[in-house]
């Protein structure tokens, strides 16, 4: 049998990676989970007991990812009797080198069609959020305006057991349907990835993001207090003591708010 392991990351295929050896195509797809997506399937494998060099584990965590994410890991096996690859050993030195050529033209076009799917996917997965109703953003600053943020901490900060006891309380307070928390959405993320201003996974950034908007919020005199009319929402007020209009479910989550408001004001 040929093994086939290739690593989509947000709808870019890498060059596939073939095997003729179960047992290493399954420890290079394991590797590649372990290495594109580190604290998330460590955290994965901790909540569900499981090993990281589970080839089984790393499918599941695989399984889990949003499809809003354009990634993921493909494993595929063809026959070597029916690919006419028979006998085939070594692509450039031994026998077969035509029939792998043919292969590996073929397995291209399977990555290619994989990125406009994926593409595609996306594109349907937003349209169907505006047809249900998006949640409302916060209003976009203009370039000039956008805040610097402060440095992220040493890698070795979110790796903590408490830092991770924090990210998963900050997911289960903020995730929605899509598995985004709206005031910071996984849009906002990603220019953040595309600009090379953060390597954390999406919560971790949340997280990471809701701390200094606190802190932010906290110096300008800004406070957060639970809505006397609705008990366990929370209301933010600026340093006039002027309150908001809206209420938000959690103070982690009005916290967040009262440091974008601060930053739009």
């Amino acid at each position: 049998m040929l093994h086939v392991v290739q690593t989509v990351m947000w709808g870019v295929a890498e060059k596939p990676q073939l095997f003729l050896d179960e047992a290493k195509a399954q420890a290079a797809y394991v590797g590649c989970t372990g290495k594109q997506w580190a604290q998330r399937y460590a955290a994965y494998c901790e909540h569900h007991g499981v090993g990281a060099d589970s080839f089984e584990a790393a499918q599941a965590f695989v399984k889990t990812i949003d499809v809003s994410e354009k990634s993921t890991i493909n494993y595929w096996t063809l026959d070597t009797a029916e690919a006419g690859l028979e006998g085939w050993k070594n692509p450039i030195l031994g026998p077969g080198v035509e029939e792998f050529q043919h292969v590996a033209k073929d397995i291209v076009a399977v990555r290619e069609g994989l990125a406009r799917l994926l593409e595609d996917v996306s594109a349907l997965t937003d349209r169907c959020a505006l047809m249900d109703g998006a949640p409302a953003e916060k209003p976009a600053l203009s370039p000039s305006a956008a805040p610097e943020e402060k440095p992220e901490a040493a890698p070795e900060t979110y790796a903590t057991p408490e830092w991770k006891n924090f990210v998963g309380q900050i997911q289960r307070l903020g995730s929605g349907s899509r598995n985004d928390f709206y005031l910071l959405s996984r849009d906002d993320w990603r220019q953040d990835v595309y600009s090379n201003r953060t390597s954390l996974e999406y919560w971790d950034w949340v997280a990471d993001r809701i701390v200094k908007r606190k802190e932010k919020a906290q110096n300008a005199a800004y406070t957060v207090v639970e809505d006397p009319e609705a008990p366990g929402c929370y209301r933010f007020a600026n340093e006039e003591g002027i309150a908001s209009e809206d209420r938000y479910d959690s103070e982690w989550e009005a916290w967040c708010a009262a440091g974008l408001h601060l930053e739009g004001a």
